[in-house]
């Protein structure tokens, strides 16, 4: 049986980060909602666009620092799984203001980009 996933490495401009829990993904694809008529049933529907990005969970410490990260406007972030899975996020910024728990050492980090593509 194969793996369909498993390890996740992760780069930021080439250099290995480490990151706990679960990496989620945004192609960046619209957001569809229903338009319903005053008769109950959908006439339609809208689309909204947001920019492709994701959302990891750095443990900090050794590494980029975070202030880098911070103030970077131009990032490609790389994820990489032990099955063989790649993506990249090019044109990343760090959107979410940057917050770290000291206990847990670790520090949330939601990015938007320009792409993100499945390499």
């Amino acid at each position: 049986m194969k793996p369909l996933s498993g390890r996740i490495t992760i780069a930021m401009d080439g250099e290995a980060i480490s990151t706990t829990g679960t990496v989620t993904l945004r192609h960046g694809n619209p957001n569809r909602t229903a338009v319903m008529g005053n008769d109950g049933r959908p006439a339609g529907f809208n689309e909204e666009y947001e920019a492709p990005g994701m959302e990891i969970t750095r443990i900090t410490g050794p590494g980029i620092p975070l202030a880098r990260v911070a103030d970077a406007t131009d990032i490609a972030v790389t994820i990489q799984t032990s099955a063989g899975q790649s993506w990249t996020l090019s044109g990343a910024v760090l959107s979410n203001r940057l917050e770290v728990d000291v206990k847990a050492a670790t520090a949330p980090m939601t990015f938007i980009g320009e792409t993100l593509e499945e390499n």
